[in-house]
């Protein structure tokens, strides 16, 4: 009985690994019907619509909200706000206020859900940029994650998972939401 499964279990692997070789060859394609792909379970998983939020960005003192529409994630507030923070972030290089090669590493939210920690590839803040203007931008990130939940308190801003380094500001604790120009 035990040669008869070992048997069985060699010419299954020898059988599995001819069709996988071939599959990865691109000499046999496996073809699923489009019933095997559930609209239900693919689309409503990841996207349950779009919500129109508001960017803040302030330009020589002066706040400018830029009104959009993105697409609102349904899995979890950790994915809301990376979305939400993505957007601040890609829409700040398009009009030339932050570095190109900034993006959003990670987004975490505390699991009481009032504070929030921001992981970016780099600083936000340039270091040409005046003091006023880099409170503002912090301001303005502020005031665009204050949207996504009443609950939000606190944010650390963070690079590469470490506390923010900036010569002139503090970011080794965190920043209250309601920031600091009232």
């Amino acid at each position: 009985m035990n040669k008869q499964v070992g048997i069985a279990a060699v010419l299954v692997s020898i059988f599995s690994g001819i069709i996988f070789f071939l599959v990865e060859r691109g000499i046999v394609f496996i073809n699923l019907p489009k019933s095997f792909f559930s609209k239900q379970s693919i689309g409503q998983m990841y996207v349950s619509g779009s919500k129109k939020v508001t960017y803040f960005y302030y330009k020589y003192g002066v706040e400018e909200p830029v009104n959009e529409e993105i697409v609102w994630s349904s899995l979890s507030k950790t994915d809301q706000y990376k979305m939400l923070v993505a957007g601040w972030v890609q829409h700040g290089k398009d009009e030339g206020l932050l570095d190109q090669a900034l993006w959003i590493d990670s987004v975490v939210l505390s699991g009481l859900e009032n504070e929030l920690y921001l992981s970016f590839s780099r600083s936000f803040l340039r270091e040409d940029m005046s003091i006023s203007a880099r409170w503002a931008l912090v301001e303005g990130l502020l005031k665009t994650c204050k949207q996504g939940s009443c609950s939000l308190e606190k944010v650390y801003f963070l690079v590469n998972h470490q506390p923010m380094l900036d010569y002139q500001l503090d970011f080794s604790g965190p920043i209250s939401i309601n920031g600091f120009m009232h």
